[in-house]
This record gives structure tokens, C-alpha cells and sequence, in this order.
């Protein structure tokens, strides 16, 4: 029987840092309790206090100092309200309330009734109620009536005022936004041609958007006293942004029919 001799291998020495690991010596507590003391005092310890700060020298007033005017602080303009007519400024509250809902007297007569109600404590919604004056309407009114006062202030013919006594408030209101030498200018020509609302409406946006229009090609031919040139630049300037011939000769032919001034008929007449 021949015998076999079988060699195994000796088990690889393990690390250090192994053995350390799979160490089944206990920790040293009074370590732990030092290190866990030593965190704690870390995390409670106050912040250090913060270094004084240098006060900075006060600068010395004096009048040189000061600004030279008073400081303007911006205040919306609010136009003062009409004063109320003599045939109604001794009526009670009742009787105020009745000439609103039957409407008695002129426009501009009992307007100003609005806005006594208004003063003494009333709402639109509550005025609306007693009255059937929408909040459109009285606004319409109250505004309407404070241009109106303003045409008479100006210089504005009287002869022409009574083309507004009957359904003038829409008309009047929709010249609000104009300065006060343009209002009486485009209020002469919604008499001259007998606007409505809507016309007055397109003549006062062309005059107030005409100075905008400054160096466009063709605005100095018109001139932005007449607000029937303004108008007219207005279509002259559309009849170049048209696209279809037909309407292009269409806003050019309304620009002719309004210019007043020769300059502006004849930068029409030469477009092709």
C-alpha cells in the first residue's frame, strides 16, 4: 500500500487592524465619559461676545444744509365739485333725491346733486338705488358737468353752450383728458360738426395722441392746434398701415374730407 502525504496550506496571518476590529475587549468607559464631557462643554459653551461698535460722528446741521425749497410731495388733482345751482342749494335731502330720479331741470343743473349726496355719506350703489342713476351715469355727469364749467370759464363762446344742454354729458365727458386749450378747441368742433359720443370719443383721443406722433414722416404738415388736423393725420396715418388698396384710399379720402389747414390738404392730395 503506497501511502499519499497531503500538504494543507497554514491559514493567512490576519491584519492588525482586523484583529483590532474583531477585539472582544470592552472600551475603557472612563475614555467615553471624557470624550461625551468634553462634546457637550463644545455645544454650550456661549458664543463670544461681539466687539463694541464705534458710534459714527453725528454730521453738524446747519441752514446750509437744509434744501433751498420745501419737499413737494406728489397730490393727485382733483377738480373741486360744482357748486350746486340756487334753485336747488335750499332743497332738503328728500327733495335732492326727487330731482335725481325724475330728472327735473337740466343735466348739468342737477349733477351737482351727485355729488351732495355723495358728501353726505351716500354710495354710488346707494345712490343708484334712490335715483336709478347707474355709478356709470352719475360718473358720466359729475365729469361732464366740471368740463363744462371749465368751457364756461374759458374763453370758449357762450353762444355755443346750448348744443350741450340736451344729451351734451356724453359728448362733453369724453373731452375730460384734454388740456384745458385743447378741450375748448375740440368742444368747438364737436359743435361745428355736431358729434356724438363716439365722434367726440375719436376726436379727443386724435388730438391727445397727436404730440406723440412728433417726427413721423408727414407730421409737420399737420398742425396739432386744429383738432380736425389731428383727426386727419390720424386716418393719413392709418391709410399707410393699410394693407388693401380700398382701404388705404378710403382713410385717405376721410383724411381730406377733415384737414383744415392747407399743409395738411396737401400732404394727403401728393400720397400716390
Amino acid at each position: 500500500i503506497r501511502s499519499c502525504l497531503v500538504f494543507h496550506p497554514a491559514p493567512p496571518t490576519p491584519h492588525p487592524s482586523t484583529m483590532a476590529t474583531l477585539s472582544l475587549t470592552p472600551p475603557n468607559p472612563t475614555r467615553l465619559l471624557f470624550s461625551h464631557h468634553r462634546r457637550l462643554n463644545l455645544l454650550l459653551r456661549p458664543p463670544a461676545p461681539a466687539p463694541p461698535k464705534t458710534p459714527r460722528p453725528l454730521k453738524p446741521v446747519s441752514a446750509a444744509n437744509l434744501p433751498s425749497s420745501p419737499v413737494e410731495l406728489y397730490q393727485p388733482f382733483r377738480p373741486p365739485p360744482s357748486p350746486l345751482p340756487s334753485q336747488y342749494s335750499s332743497l332738503d335731502l328728500a327733495d335732492r333725491i326727487e330731482v335725481l330720479r325724475n330728472r327735473l331741470g337740466l343735466w348739468y343743473d342737477y349733477a351737482p346733486l351727485i355729488t351732495s349726496l355723495a358728501n353726505d355719506g351716500f354710495t354710488p350703489p346707494s345712490i343708484e338705488e334712490l335715483t336709478g342713476l347707474t355709478g356709470v351715469e352719475q360718473n358720466c355727469l359729475v365729469v361732464a358737468v366740471q368740463v363744462r364749467d371749465s368751457l364756461v370759464s374759458s374763453d370758449f363762446d357762450p353762444a355755443l353752450l346750448p348744443y350741450f344742454d340736451v344729451g351734451g354729458a356724453d359728448p362733453l365727458y369724453e373731452l375730460r383728458l384734454l388740456k384745458a386749450a385743447q378741450r375748448v378747441a375740440a368742444a368747438r368742433r364737436v359743435v361745428a360738426d355736431r358729434l356724438d359720443a363716439r365722434g367726440a370719443q375719436e376726436l379727443a383721443r386724435a388730438v391727445k395722441d397727436f404730440p406723440s406722433r412728433r417726427g413721423d414722416e408727414g407730421w409737420d404738415s399737420f398742425s396739432g392746434d386744429s383738432p380736425a388736423d389731428c383727426l386727419a393725420y390720424t386716418h393719413f396715418r392709418l391709410s399707410r398701415e393699410a394693407i388693401a388698396d380700398a382701404d388705404r384710399r378710403a382713410a385717405l379720402e376721410r383724411a381730406l374730407e377733415l384737414a383744415e389747414t392747407d399743409g395738411a390738404r396737401s400732404a394727403i392730395e401728393v400720397e400716390p
